[in-house]
């Protein structure tokens, strides 16, 4: 807490797991329940954690095109924000291949995301050890793990909650009740508007409240080498 590179770093990965796992754990919901189609399932989570991986691959691509962890990691999330807007406003809710596409394209910058925030842990762990002196480094960088894990429970705990606030029954529909309007609503709004907000926040919170950027990280670790060598030599 009194890191605050660690702190925004840590909220981002947790937000951005938050939506990613609306995706993944939820799929089944979404495609049985809203799209009606649950032959797509399978094709669809094939699309969307292989454009993850892709994405992933690319990452030094963007980073050398920005040329910056922190201005390339807020770029992909901007970026998913808008893909995240043109599911909710252009795309016809009952096209499949159209929000498969969407949402493959959405979860292929966030493999890119994801390819920097070890990086960012990283010089938030750099930033504690210059600011504070104290170098533990696997404290700081166990966030990295912890924020993943965060990140699920809080997905799930959310998709749980609103999907019974609608009135979701699973017995009823198996039984062959009509989907509830209000439930149709969440499952929509967990692929679509709720990610959007989320990845304004995360790139909002990283843009404006993370006070590192690489080249303010290279200096960060400069001075701390100079440090150590004082002190050896001491």
């Amino acid at each position: 807490l009194t890191n605050r590179a660690l702190l925004v770093t840590f909220l981002a990965m947790t937000c951005s797991k938050v939506f990613f796992f609306f995706h993944i754990t939820g799929a089944a919901y979404f495609w049985r329940y809203y799209m009606n189609n649950f032959e797509m399932l399978s094709i669809f989570n094939v699309a969307f954690s292989l454009a993850a991986i892709i994405g992933a691959a690319l990452m030094p691509t963007i980073l050398k095109i920005f040329k910056d962890t922190k201005r390339s990691y807020v770029f992909t999330m901007f970026v998913q924000a808008g893909l995240y807007a043109v599911s909710l406003l252009i795309v016809s809710p009952e096209n499949t291949v159209g929000t498969i596409a969407i949402l493959s394209a959405a979860s292929f910058f966030n493999g890119i995301s994801d390819g920097f925030i070890l990086p960012l842990f990283g010089q938030a762990t750099d930033y504690n050890v210059w600011k504070t002196g104290n170098k533990d480094y696997g404290l700081t960088m166990s966030t990295y793990s912890i924020s993943i894990r965060a990140g699920n429970v809080a997905s799930i705990t959310i998709r749980t909650s609103l999907l019974a606030a609608a009135g979701f029954n699973s017995k009823a529909l198996a039984g062959g009740a009509a989907v509830p309007a209000a439930v149709q609503s969440v499952l929509y709004n967990l692929n679509t508007l709720f990610p959007l907000i989320l990845a304004l926040v995360i790139a909002l919170l990283v843009l404006f409240l993370n006070p590192i950027n690489d080249k303010k990280a290279e200096q960060y670790r400069k001075e701390i080498k100079e440090r150590d060598m004082q002190e050896a030599a001491s």
